[in-house]
């Protein structure tokens, strides 16, 4: 995220209590940076320039130099999935850091402390509002900066365009996988065979194959959790997937799990918070530590397994989302059981493209919501959703 605001700077109401005499504000302009670290934490790193700062080191009526400045802030949000929701309109915030700042050739540290209000406009766009109160290190001197901007996010296609339909590449060294996902992680080591294991932890480094089986091809039982289902499969072959109309669940009540009411409503956040690179089933950073939450709640219950579905909006080819969607499961899944050490036969995951909207698909708002990974709890063996 980005933003830009328009700056009022404040040197003389902490000396004389006279916040409001706006008449001596100094007017000046900010850039600023944001990057998202977990639901209650943002890090941000801003700069300003104010062209003519009226301050008691200077005089007013001849001398108003300029002043620059640059900090780096932790910006506690209260709109965390746990206090307020993550869309809320209304989205306090406290943030503080260090800084530094030039005026009349003479630098400072100074600490921050800030207020800000974020109101969301839209999906990308908000209206920020903040007061940020700048101690000082080594100078007689205190301000208070009051700023009023938007944030936004960068787009990453041109509005208006279809997203295009992903390309799926059919494997040269395996008959029995149809396609190939390659998970990219930077972090995990070299991957010969492109399957998305690294060779560490792959038993056949030089032929691509599936997580369920070692990283070898499907012709071998899993050691550890035996037989899998075919539908799990890492490659999925678009012509084999036939597109019908989806088949309404059935509960049943010695199927349900009981599970606390918290971890059943971070298990509902958590279906609009698990973010892709476009077109992509390579999961986002900011979607791991919702993952590493789930995990969590995976561990608290045992006997529980979960069931990942993915879903899509209906932009682009029907069976192009359809594929995309269990692919998008599939990485969940693999994240889960690679990264956090749950065992596979506890995660099912699968796929229903568009088929199944929780809202119109006309809206972007709308496409938003339809664009999710669901998760549901239920005893071991079953595919039931869990009960509050």
């Amino acid at each position: 995220m980005a933003s830009m605001s328009g700056l009022f700077l404040d040197y003389n109401g902490p000396l004389t209590n006279d916040y409001l005499k706006y008449q001596e504000f100094s007017k000046g302009f900010g850039l600023g940076t944001h990057v998202y670290l977990t639901p209650s934490l943002n890090l941000s790193i801003n700069t300003a320039f104010v062209p003519q700062v009226v301050s008691p080191e200077s005089n007013s009526e001849f001398d108003r130099p300029s002043m620059i400045d640059a900090n780096s802030l932790v910006q506690f949000k209260m709109n965390n999935g746990r206090v307020m929701s993550e869309d809320a309109f209304l989205a306090p915030y406290l943030s503080t850091g260090i800084g530094i700042n030039s005026l009349k050739n003479k630098t400072a540290i100074y600490f921050p402390a800030a207020l800000g209000m974020r109101m969301r406009l839209s999906q990308s766009l908000s209206l920020n509002l903040e007061s940020m109160y700048k101690q000082s290190l080594g100078r007689k001197y205190q301000h208070i900066t009051h700023a009023v901007g938007i944030v936004f996010t960068v787009p990453t296609q041109k509005k208006g365009q279809d997203a295009p339909v992903e390309m799926l590449e059919e494997a040269e060294t395996s008959p029995m996988i149809a396609t190939k996902t390659v998970i990219t992680r930077p972090d995990r080591g070299i991957d010969t065979d492109r399957d998305g294991i690294p060779d560490v932890e792959d038993s056949c480094p030089d032929q691509m194959g599936l997580i369920q089986f070692g990283g070898c091809p499907p012709t071998i039982s899993d050691p550890k959790d035996g037989p899998i289902k075919s539908e799990d499969a890492f490659g999925v072959d678009p012509a084999s997937l036939a597109v019908s109309e989806p088949v309404p669940s059935v509960n049943r009540a010695d199927d349900q799990i009981e599970i606390d009411k918290e971890d059943a409503e971070y298990l509902n956040f958590a279906m609009q918070k698990i973010y892709f690179e476009t077109n992509s089933n390579e999961l986002k950073a900011e979607s791991y530590p919702v993952l590493d939450r789930i995990a969590e709640i995976m561990e608290k219950y045992p006997e529980a397994s979960l069931s990942i579905t993915g879903h899509t909006d209906n932009i682009g080819d029907e069976k192009g989302n359809l594929v995309l969607s269990i692919k998008r499961a599939f990485q969940v899944k693999y994240y889960l059981v690679n990264e956090k050490g749950i065992r596979l036969a506890r995660i099912e995951s699968d796929g229903f493209g568009e088929q199944k909207p929780l809202a119109e698909n006309t809206t972007e708002d709308g496409r938003s919501q339809n664009r999710r990974v669901e998760f549901q709890l239920a005893k071991s063996g079953q595919q039931q959703q869990h009960n509050l």
